[in-house]
């Protein structure tokens, strides 16, 4: 059973969000340890960027990529809890999509949630997914029923819900009530 599956066996996680980097490398560290002895059934880390369009200045490139993956090298001495990253596809295409996924074997790296890479174009990493062990965390957001059973089919590891979104330019047949999102995702898997 994989890690994200153990940390689900009792149908839900307390799942912890820190951003790496923020404020150094080092206190990251320590807060994945904090999270962990809080009782943190999953950690998911976010993975700096230098253009986040969608979440602003405070997760900026104050570490890279290279560095996060340190970071989770050196929490897997002493830790199994599992372990999600939460980033831009850029940082992986820079890096290297199946060193990446490589990577992130060794390291003990349970999953990856890429919010701007949309369904039809995870294809391209799925593969390198499958074959390394690494859930692609679907993030599913309002939009239509189709679209939402669209992106769980897939989903593996668990699925992450935006549960509201501002928008002025909503289609009519948006799912947007959090329940509605959750039946659909709920009959679809």
């Amino acid at each position: 059973m994989s890690r994200i599956k153990e940390a689900f066996k009792d149908g839900k996680a307390l799942i912890g969000f820190l951003t790496a980097g923020v404020p150094s490398a080092e206190d990251t560290l320590r807060y994945m340890e904090d999270l962990e002895t809080a009782g943190a059934d999953l950690i998911e880390i976010g993975v700096p960027f230098s253009d986040p369009v969608a979440d602003g200045a405070v997760i900026m490139d104050k570490v890279h990529l290279p560095q996060v993956i340190e970071i989770v090298k050196a929490f897997r001495k002493q830790s199994e809890t599992p372990l999600v990253f939460l980033t831009y596809y850029n940082p992986i295409f820079n890096y290297g999509v199946k060193k990446f996924f490589e990577e992130a074997k060794d390291i003990g790296l349970d999953g990856v949630a890429i919010p701007d890479l949309p369904y039809e174009e995870q294809m391209e990493i799925r593969s390198f997914a499958d074959t390394y062990e690494i859930d692609i965390i679907q993030i599913i957001g309002p939009a239509s029923e189709e679209r939402i059973c669209q992106n769980v089919r897939t989903a593996t590891g668990f699925i992450y819900i935006v549960s509201s979104v501002e928008s002025a330019n909503r289609k009519s047949d948006m799912k947007t009530n959090l329940a509605d999102i959750i039946s659909v995702i709920r009959k679809t898997t």
